[in-house]
């Protein structure tokens, strides 16, 4: 019985990780994972309510299930949170290095390509994940990412739907979201 449990607990722990990785850097974003913990968490609440009112030998269980899918959302959060300082740290080569050809050049760079290699090595990622919006874009001077890369997904990214993007223009300094 024993070993039930500990193979029980082990494929959850698997399934729980396996969510974390694949929504932090295959969608970019923890909504899948908040989502999925906060109703895994719910469900072994009421499980551990149950067996409390029945004094079942499965308490321990059922609290170490909601730990794990509490683990589960604190992991997204650490990656969001890291995630989110590394675009910061583009974003800020970027209008460093812009600043910089502005001084050199009387004007703002036209591309971004026009600051490598003299400004910065290579562009930076937007964010660290796979999807395909993981990249800055730049035109008239505002620079651009995908802040929510689900937006982009369940839209498709048309030209017209700018939610879930954030900017910096260079000219006035505001950042912002679409």
């Amino acid at each position: 019985m024993a070993a039930e449990k500990h193979y029980e607990l082990s494929g959850i722990f698997f399934f729980a990780t396996l969510i974390v990785l694949l929504d932090s850097f295959l969608l970019g974003e923890q909504t899948l994972t908040f989502g999925l913990a906060g109703l895994f968490v719910l469900v072994n609440i009421v499980g551990t309510v149950r067996h409390l009112s029945r004094g079942s030998q499965h308490l321990v269980n059922s609290l170490l299930k909601a730990g794990i899918y509490g683990l589960m959302a604190l992991a997204a959060y650490g990656i969001g949170s890291w995630n989110d300082g590394f675009t910061e740290q583009g974003l800020n080569l970027l209008v460093q290095a812009n600043r910089d050809y502005l001084h050199k050049n009387l004007h703002y760079a036209e591309k971004l390509e026009d600051l490598v290699p003299d400004y910065i090595p290579a562009i930076p990622w937007a964010k660290y994940n796979l999807s395909p919006w993981n990249r800055f874009t730049y035109s008239n001077h505002i620079i651009t990412w995908v802040s929510f890369p689900m937006d982009r997904m369940i839209y498709w990214d048309p030209p017209q739907n700018d939610f879930g993007k954030s900017y910096y223009n260079l000219e006035t300094g505001v950042r912002g979201d679409y």
